[in-house]
């Protein structure tokens, strides 16, 4: 039954406005961790098609709906609505400052919806006891929770009033389906990006293993290239060798086979001979985990439902989507302002110990590796680094942009990869440069796209280097002026100079003052010259 509820109701147990039993079309699109809406479409001539209305809220499958936006077509004699999840309407309250520090997840939401005022409203759930913190600054009551998601790396249910943030948020039914051939209906991905063969695992101010390199239990040479897949993977956590060791040898269990994606669409599905085979996605959740008899790669497959299209009439999915969780905006948002919070960290607790480079001028890339950085790097004794790479890029087409990193004219290995959508698109990519020996270096980045151009215009591309036992770089003191001058000498008659002083200050200069240079002749024991320097800021 889909019922109509008044904008202002708080009460959804009763009839309400009208139930809205004419309905041409009613669906619900929930994807994890992601949107989470209702669209119906209803027919103009019914007296009940008055109260289909913006802020006005629908029930339906046991869940409401508010809506935000409708739009009447009188050729096809239908008003259609699209309402969000009533979750939503924490896009309307506002956190200015309030800090979540070494709490739980269900603590964590306990203070935002404490600090909202509507413990009365929404309530909260978790089965996530590891603690951690999160800043929530400027955000709205729906930033806050994905902030959370993300922090704990968990999903999210929307269960009415009720917010839960769990491992996960489905369950193993038993559900098993078999692939081995292009079928009408069924789309496949498959992602080896993330497929690591060795990795470098480096943990907490710089740990690493003895063996310094892992090696992916599950690798079978004939699957891959005649060469390693390494990559250097940071473990922030990881505090002790034991630990790191733990979520190397996790990461590695996770990324031993490739990402898979499949989108079921069972309105094209049923004109085949196979539907029988999907029929029972039918009726699984957002969260489940579904089998994958995968013939052609002769491995069984454990994928997530990550999004689901539901026809209330028939209460039958129509469209089901598996595999890992792609990203999404909200998550992309989330990771981009906890990477920014904790860059503001660290500049606030380091002492010289951050590089920063930003373009001066418009950069234009296209298909040729375009070098946009090339900067010094100086270490007093031998480090380990974190780069954090911003890009505010506009983009002619869809395209896939490469990053690539090189120390001192040596590429270092990684295949960083990202999907680029015509227009706007910002992009952070976190680095890690592992033992870089005691002095001078020079890191060039280089990026290219296999189609199309980038322009990045002025401080749109940033890059901070941070880590320790660097070289100058910023401070996190009060900004001072350290004055270093060479006073030269010139013997007139001979054009030529007869002697250099270097003189060096390190104490923090005014913005306006003078020093007297007393130059004695030692071996005549007698003054031989005064200097006057005065030292001031240009305006």
């Amino acid at each position: 039954m889909i019922v109509i509820y008044e904008k202002k109701e708080k009460n959804f147990d009763k009839n309400g406005l009208a139930v809205l039993n004419e309905a041409v079309e009613c669906k619900i699109i929930e994807k994890l961790n992601n949107e989470y809406e209702l669209v119906i479409s209803y027919p103009l001539y019914s007296k009940k098609a008055q109260y289909i209305q913006p802020f006005n809220v629908i029930k339906a499958d046991g869940q409401l709906f508010r809506i935000y936006n409708t739009n009447k077509d009188s050729k096809a004699g239908l008003v259609t609505a699209y309402a969000r999840h009533i979750f939503y309407d924490l896009l309307n309250y506002v956190i200015q400052d309030r800090r979540a520090e070494n709490k739980t997840c269900k603590e964590a939401l306990d203070i935002i919806l404490d600090e909202l005022e509507l413990t009365g409203v929404y309530t909260s759930e978790s089965d996530i006891v590891e603690t951690a913190t999160q800043y929530l600054v400027k955000k709205n009551g729906v930033e806050s929770v994905f902030l959370l998601v993300n922090e704990w790396q968990g999903e999210l249910e929307r269960d009415n009033f009720k917010i839960g943030i769990y491992k996960n948020k489905g369950a193993d039914r038993g559900v098993h389906i078999r692939y081995g051939k292009n079928i009408i209906g069924i789309s496949e991905k498959l992602n080896c990006d993330n497929v690591a063969t060795w990795i470098y695992p480096v943990g907490m101010d710089g740990i690493t293993l003895p063996e310094k390199y892992l090696l992916n239990p599950q690798w079978q040479d004939s699957d891959y290239p005649d060469f390693a897949l390494v990559k250097i993977v940071e473990f922030r956590e990881a505090n002790s060798e034991g630990l790191l060791r733990l979520e190397a040898q996790k990461y590695l269990d996770a990324h031993a086979i490739p990402e898979v994606n499949y989108k079921v669409d069972f309105i094209l599905l049923g004109q085949t001979e196979e539907y029988k085979n999907y029929k029972v996605l039918e009726h699984v959740e957002v969260g489940d985990i579904v089998t994958v008899k995968h013939s052609i790669l002769g491995i069984d497959i454990k994928v997530k439902v990550i999004s689901l299209e539901k026809d209330i009439l028939s209460a039958k999915n129509t469209k089901v989507e598996l595999g890992q969780p792609l990203s999404t905006l909200g998550q992309y948002f989330a990771e981009i302002s906890r990477n920014s919070e904790v860059l503001a960290s660290t500049i606030s607790q380091a002492l010289s110990s951050m590089l920063y480079f930003t373009n001066p001028s418009t950069i234009i890339v296209g298909a040729a590796d375009r070098e946009v950085i090339y900067m010094p790097i100086g270490t007093v004794r031998n480090t380990n680094i974190m780069s954090y790479l911003i890009l505010s890029v506009h983009a002619t087409s869809v395209s896939t942009l490469t990053v690539k990193y090189s120390l001192d004219n040596s590429i270092i290995p990684t295949n960083l990869k990202q999907k680029l959508q015509i227009g706007d698109n910002l992009i952070a990519i976190p680095m890690a440069l592992v033992a870089i020996p005691e002095g001078g270096h020079y890191l060039s980045v280089k990026l290219s796209l296999d189609t199309g151009s980038i322009t990045i215009m002025p401080n749109g591309l940033q890059l901070a280097i941070d880590g320790r036992n660097l070289t100058g770089g910023l401070s996190s003191e009060i900004p001072h002026a350290e004055v270093r001058e060479e006073v030269k000498y010139l013997d007139l008659s001979a054009n030529r100079v007869t002697l250099n002083y270097l003189v060096q200050s390190n104490m923090p200069v005014i913005s306006a003052c003078s020093e007297e240079l007393i130059y004695a002749d030692v071996s005549e024991g007698r003054l031989a010259e005064v200097v006057n320097v005065i030292l001031s800021w240009e305006e």
